[in-house]
Order: structure tokens, then sequence, then C-alpha cells
């Protein structure tokens, strides 16, 4: 197993449920460490800890959000995701900030690299594919949809990405905010694997993790339910649960 460590970019709408998705993030992987990055550290200053680093935002990528032109607080968190450089590990493990583990998260098969993948081609989202031909002249190179709310990233990978399409991060997400719209839109995951699987055949090993959803609308999610729901659905009834919640 290579050493690696979590990046967790949270809306303040997941903050309840943070404490539970990093805690059992290092239960059931191996992780070194947390970078926990918020738009303002102060709301989650109580989880600081020697194994959890906060960030502001802006402070891991700085990006004019009024360029983009559709979805910009999810185009942003992409950017956040895909072209951080907190993480001392050249490995890092993306989880959203409403994901909590109740298993053991496949993360390396020995010193091969795990993408946890969703099984249904048919999911596939054609705007996601889009993105990837207006930018990295890549369809998508699957089976699998790769939309994932876990992704196991490589940052030498990434930048290997952005030089051989002749991009800087910078230049990157300038040429991203130009081509975006309702029909073409990124997606970290689908992005990045896409263009592995097309580079590197077989260098990642695929992975299935059962998950079971949950989802509120325009509200937080109470500790109670929360702890409720994980009450109901002890250690190993299901991989992950998500928590999610949608604004307008």
């Amino acid at each position: 197993m290579r050493p690696f460590e979590i990046f967790i970019p949270s809306h303040p709408k997941d903050h309840n449920v943070l404490p539970y998705v990093i805690e059992r993030a290092f239960a059931y992987t191996e992780a070194s460490h947390c970078h926990l990055v918020v738009p303002d550290p102060g709301t989650v200053a109580h989880l600081k800890s020697n194994k959890i680093t906060i960030h502001a935002d802006e402070d891991v990528v700085s990006f004019d959000k009024k360029k983009i032109k559709h979805r910009p607080g999810w185009v942003y968190q992409q950017f956040l995701k895909l072209f951080q450089q907190v993480t001392q590990t050249d490995y890092y493990l993306c989880l959203c900030s409403d994901l909590i583990m109740n298993n053991k998260y496949p993360v390396f098969d020995g010193d091969s690299p795990v993408m946890v993948v969703a099984r249904d081609h048919r999911n596939i989202i054609k705007r996601y594919v889009e993105f990837n031909k207006a930018t990295i002249g890549i369809g998508h190179r699957s089976p699998w949809n790769f939309v994932s709310d876990g992704p196991l990233y490589c940052k030498s990978l990434i930048g290997e990405m952005l030089a051989d399409n002749g991009h800087t991060r910078e230049s990157f997400m300038n040429h991203a905010a130009d081509v975006i719209n309702k029909k073409c839109i990124i997606a970290d995951a689908e992005l990045y694997s896409s263009y592995i699987w097309a580079k590197y055949p077989g260098l990642y090993t695929a992975a299935f993790s059962k998950n079971f959803m949950n989802g509120l609308y325009n509200e937080s999610w109470p500790i109670e339910r929360v702890e409720k729901i994980l009450k109901k659905n002890p250690p190993g009834t299901f991989d992950t649960i998500s928590f999610h919640s949608w604004g307008p």
C-alpha cells in the first residue's frame, strides 16, 4: 500500500455530518492525515487536531467564480478536488463531505490504486462526457459510470493530464469556464478516470461499493436523524451511507 491522505471540500450545509465522515474515514482506511477545506475555517475550528488540517477554500484554489457561467459553486468544487496541492502525499482520497463509511473502504490493492465505480453504464451522464471531449479530447472509456463520492486521485497524474493537453492548472480552469454550459460541465471523477483508463489501462483496479443514499432538500441533516440512520444500519450492512442535502 502507498501512503495517502484524505481531502474533503465541504459546504456549510454538510458541517453537521462532518465529524462522522472524518471519524469513519480514519476508522475504515489507513489514511495518515485529513485536509478539510471550507469557505470559513472558523466554522469548523473545533475539528482541528494533529491529524486534521483546516484550510480556507480560496487558499487552496484561487479562481474567480464569476467567470463560470453555469453552476459556479459545483464547478469550483471540482477545481478544488482536482487541483489542490495541500496534501503531502501524491495520492489522496477525495471524499464528499456527506459520505460516511460503514465498512472497510478500498483504496489500494497491494500497491495498485483502486477506483470505486458505479455498475450501471446507462447512467453515464452525457454532459460530463461532452466536457471531457471539449477539454482533453477523450470520451467515456469503460463499462462503468465513474462518478464517485470517494475517488482516489494522484497529483502527478493530474499534472500529466494537464500537460498532455497543453495546460497549467490556471489555464485549464479558464478554458473550462469558457466551455461550460448546461450541456457540457465538469465532473472530477469522470474527467480523471476517463483519462487514466484511456492512457493507463490496468493501472487502477475497479471496485464496487454498496451505498445507502439519503437526501433532504433545502436543509441540513439534524444530528439525531443521522445517528438514528447509522444505528439502524450497523457497520457492514452497507459500505457507505450518504446524507445528501440538495439546495435550490
